[in-house]
C-alpha cells in the first residue's frame, strides 16, 4: 500500500517544477524585452553585449527566483507531511481507544446480562430472538443455543395470546412508536414445559442499530401474587376491619368487617379517599394527623386518649378504635389501617360505670344484711346442731380417710358404739368386707370429682355381732380452695325393709310358678282342642270340612304357641314376637310347602316385645296371612317366594307385613266387604289392637300389612 502522504508531496511537488519552468520562460521574454529597449544596438557588440547580458541577468534571476521557489515548496511539503502524519497517528489512537471501549462495553453488557436477575431478550422486528441471557435461560427453561433464531411468539408467548401478540408486532413495525414501547405490564408467559407464569414485562427500543431491535426486561412475578394473594386472604379473614390505603389517603383494599361495620360495598370505597368514612366535623384535623403519622411511620394507635369515630353510609357515627401500621413495598408507601367498632364497649362502660354505682349502695345494703346473716347463722348452727343430735335416722362427719370424726345419737344406738368409741375408730372397721371395696371405689371417685356423691346399700357389724342393713347415702364438703374436708353420711336402718323383700321375692317366686302352671295348662289345653280338630279332620269325609278342622287347628296352635314361649321363658308379662314370628313361619311352611320345595320363604324380624294381650291376636292375623300366601298365592303348581317381615317404626308403631310374588289380588276383591272368615278374623282382630290392615297389589304378587301401635310396655293403645 502506498504512503498517501508521500503521493501528495509529490504531486505538490511536480506542481511547484512546472511554475518554476513557468518563470524560465518569464527570462526569455525579458531578453525579449531587452532588445526592445536598445533596438539600435542589437547588431553590434555592444548590441550582443548588452543583449547577452540582459538574458543573463534575465537568466540570473529566473533562476534564483526558481530555487527560492521550489525550496519553500519542499519546505511547505514536508511540513504539510509531518502534519498528515501525525493527524493520522491522533486517528489511529482514537480508532484504537474507541475500538477498546466497545470491547469494554461488550464486556460489561454480557457481565451485566449474565449476572441480572430478571430475563432479558431482545427480537428483532419480526419477532426473532436474537439475545437470551442465563436469567432467561432459568426462567423459561431454554438453552440459550435453542432460544437465539427462534420465534419469540412460538417459545414465550402461550397459545391464547398469539394472535394478540402478533398484531401488536404488526403495529411496531408500521408506527415504531406505539404501544409496546414503554411502560410496565403484566402478562402470562410460557416456559419450555408448556406450563404458564404471570410476568411483568418492560420493552425498550434499541434504534442505534437498523432494523431496530426490541429488548425486553422479564421479571416472574408468581411468588409476589402468591404473596399479594395471601396479603389479601388475610386482610379478608381478619375479624377486624382492615383498609390499606396509600400516602395521599386513597383506598386500596378493604376487607367485609369493613363493609358490615360501615354498610359500603367495597366497590364504593376503593379508589375513594378514607374521609368518605370520617365525620364531616372531624375531617379539617384528620390531614394533620395522618401526616404527622406519614413524618414518623411506625405501628401504633392513632387518636390513643382521644374519642374516636367512623361515619356510616347512612349517616350515622360509630366509636372506633384504629391501629395504624406503615408497609413499604416496590409501588410506594402504604398505611394498614385495624379498625374495631366499640360501640359494645361504649355501652359495656356506661352499664359498668352504672352498675359500679349500684354496687357502692349494695355494698352498704350488705354490710348491713351480713351483720343480720351472722345472727342469724349462729342461730342456724344452733339448730343443725339440735337437728344433728335428734334425728330419727344416723348422721355422721367422716374424715377423707375414713375416721369418725362426728356422729349422732341415732348413729351410736344403730351399731351399739358409744360416740368415744366410735371417735376413736373409722367406718373400714365396721363395714361388712364384702361391701367395703365397693364403698371404697365410690369414696375415691367423690374424692376426685368424678361424682358429687353416692348412695348404696351395705352392712354394717352391730358390736354385738349381727349385721346391720343401710342405706347410705354420701356428699363431700370442700373448703374454698376445693380441697376435701369431710364427708357428710347419713346412715338409715334398712334390715326390717330388707327382711320384708325377701319375703316379697319369695311371694313374687311363688306367683311366677302359678303363672308358668296356668300357660303350660292353657298350651295343653289348646293342644287338646288342636288335637280334636286333627281326629275330626281324619274321619271327616267331605273335603270342606276337612279343610275347616286343618284351618281350625292351625289357628288353636298359634294361640297355644304363645303360652308355649312364654312358659319356656323368663318373662311371663311379655313376648318376644319376632322368635315368635320364626316358629309359627316354621310350623305354617311345614305344613302347606309341597314335597319339591317349590315355595321358598325368608324373615326379616326386628325384636319387639309384646304383651300376651297383644301377641294373640297378632298371631292369629299372622297365621291367616301366611296361610292365605300358601292357598291363593301359588296355584297350579307355582313356584315363588314369601317374606314376613316385622319393623320397629318407633314412636310406639309397629308393621307386621307378608310380601308374595304369586298371581296377585283377584280383581275387584274388596276386603271390607268380603264375607271369607280368613278376612273377617282379620278385619276383626285389626280392630281388636286398634291396627290397619291393608292389601297392596305389587308386580308380581301381593303385600298385606298390618300397622298398629302399641305401649313401651307392649301393651295395646
Amino acid at each position: 500500500m502506498k504512503d498517501p502522504v508521500s503521493s501528495t508531496t509529490m504531486r505538490a511537488l511536480r506542481r511547484r517544477v512546472v511554475r518554476a519552468l513557468i518563470a524560465c520562460a518569464a527570462g526569455v521574454d525579458v531578453l525579449w524585452i531587452g532588445r526592445l529597449l536598445l533596438p539600435g544596438q542589437t547588431e553590434g557588440v555592444n548590441g550582443v553585449a548588452a543583449g547577452t547580458l540582459v538574458v543573463l541577468i534575465g537568466s540570473i534571476g529566473a533562476l534564483v527566483l526558481a530555487t527560492w521557489w521550489i525550496g519553500a515548496s519542499l519546505r511547505e511539503s514536508v511540513r504539510n507531511e509531518e502534519n498528515a502524519r501525525a493527524e493520522l497517528a491522533t486517528q489511529q489512537r482514537d480508532l484504537t481507544a474507541a475500538l477498546r471501549a466497545v470491547r469494554v462495553s461488550e464486556a460489561r453488557k454480557t457481565a451485566i446480562l449474565d449476572s441480572a436477575l430478571d430475563a432479558v431478550i431482545s427480537i428483532d422486528h419480526h419477532g426473532i430472538i436474537v439475545e437470551f441471557n442465563p436469567a432467561a435461560e432459568r426462567m423459561f427453561g431454554y438453552a440459550k443455543a435453542v432460544a437465539i433464531g427462534g420465534s419469540v411468539t412460538e417459545l414465550l408467548v402461550p397459545p391464547m395470546l398469539h394472535e394478540a401478540f402478533g398484531q401488536h408486532l404488526a403495529r411496531y413495525r408500521e408506527a415504531p412508536n406505539g404501544v409496546l414501547i414503554g411502560g410496565i405490564v403484566e402478562v402470562q408467559a410460557m416456559r419450555a414445559d408448556g406450563a404458564e407464569f404471570p410476568v411483568e414485562l418492560t420493552i425498550a427500543e434499541v434504534d442505534h442499530q437498523s432494523p431496530a431491535v426490541l429488548t425486553g426486561n422479564i421479571r416472574n412475578i408468581a411468588e409476589r401474587r402468591r404473596v399479594a394473594e395471601q396479603f389479601r386472604l388475610a386482610i379478608e379473614a381478619s375479624p377486624t376491619g382492615m383498609i390499606l390505603a396509600d400516602q395521599t389517603g386513597l383506598i386500596v383494599l378493604v376487607n367485609r368487617q369493613v363493609e358490615e361495620m360501615f354498610g359500603y360495598a367495597r366497590t364504593e370505597l376503593i379508589g375513594h379517599s378514607v374521609d368518605v368514612l370520617i365525620p364531616e366535623r372531624l375531617r379539617g384535623h384528620h390531614p394533620q394527623l395522618r401526616n404527622g403519622f406519614l413524618e414518623e411511620p411506625s405501628a401504633r394507635a392513632m387518636g390513643a386518649g382521644r374519642d374516636l369515630y367512623g361515619v356510616r353510609r347512612d349517616g350515622t357515627e360509630v366509636p372506633i378504635e384504629i391501629g395504624l401500621n406503615p408497609i413499604d413495598t416496590a409501588d410506594g408507601r402504604f398505611v394498614l389501617s385495624s379498625i374495631v367498632g366499640i360501640a359494645d364497649r361504649k355501652r359495656a362502660e356506661e352499664e359498668r360505670n352504672h352498675l359500679l354505682s349500684e354496687l357502692q349502695a349494695l355494698t352498704q345494703e350488705l354490710a348491713v344484711r351480713v351483720d343480720t346473716r351472722t345472727a342469724e347463722f349462729r342461730l342456724s348452727e344452733e339448730r343443725f346442731r339440735s337437728a344433728f343430735e335428734e334425728a330419727p335416722i344416723g348422721i355422721a362427719l367422716i374424715a377423707p380417710d375414713g375416721r369418725w370424726l362426728r356422729v349422732n345419737r341415732s348413729m351410736c344406738e344403730l351399731v351399739g358404739y358409744s360416740e368415744g368409741e366410735l371417735l376413736a375408730t373409722n367406718f373400714q372397721t365396721i363395714t361388712h368386707p364384702d361391701d367395703l371395696d365397693a364403698d371404697m371405689t365410690l369414696v375415691r371417685q367423690v374424692l376426685d370429682g368424678a361424682i358429687p356423691s353416692y348412695q348404696m346399700e351395705k352392712r354394717y357389724f352391730h358390736k354385738s355381732g349381727h349385721v346391720v342393713n343401710i342405706l347410705l347415702s354420701v356428699s363431700l364438703v370442700r373448703d374454698l380452695s376445693g380441697s376435701p374436708l369431710y364427708f357428710i353420711s347419713q346412715i338409715q336402718d334398712i334390715t326390717e325393709r330388707k327382711r320384708s323383700e325377701l319375703l316379697l321375692r319369695d311371694s313374687h317366686h311363688q306367683q311366677e310358678v302359678l303363672l308358668k302352671e296356668i300357660h303350660h295348662r292353657v298350651k295343653n289345653n289348646l293342644a287338646a282342642v288342636s288335637s280334636l280338630f286333627y281326629l275330626e279332620s281324619i274321619y271327616a269325609k267331605d273335603e270342606q270340612a276337612v279343610k275347616v278342622f286343618e284351618e281350625s287347628q292351625r289357628r288353636v296352635r298359634s294361640m297355644a304357641l304363645v303360652h308355649e314361649i312364654l312358659y319356656g321363658s323368663g318373662n311371663l308379662a311379655e313376648i318376644d314376637f319376632a322368635q315368635y314370628a320364626r316358629v309359627l313361619a316354621g310350623e305354617v311352611l311345614a305344613a302347606y310347602r309341597p314335597l319339591d320345595g317349590r315355595i321358598q320363604m325368608t324373615t326379616e324380624l326386628d325384636s319387639v316385645k309384646m304383651s300376651i294381650d297383644l301377641a294373640i291376636p297378632c298371631g292369629l292375623i299372622l297365621n291367616e296371612l301366611i296361610s292365605n300366601a300358601f292357598k291363593h298365592a301359588f296355584v297350579n303348581d307355582r313356584s315363588g317366594h314369601i317374606t314376613i317381615a316385622l319393623r320397629d317404626c318407633g314412636d310406639g308403631m309397629c308393621l307386621l307385613d307378608v310380601t308374595d310374588d304369586g298371581v296377585g289380588i283377584p280383581p275387584g276383591l274388596n276386603i271390607e266387604s268380603h264375607d271369607s272368615l280368613g278376612l273377617r278374623l282379620i278385619r276383626s282382630l285389626a280392630r281388636q289392637i286398634r291396627g290397619t290392615f291393608e292389601l297392596v297389589a305389587q308386580d308380581p304378587g301381593t303385600q298385606a300389612r298390618l300397622t298398629f301401635s302399641m305401649e313401651e310396655d307392649g301393651r295395646p293403645v
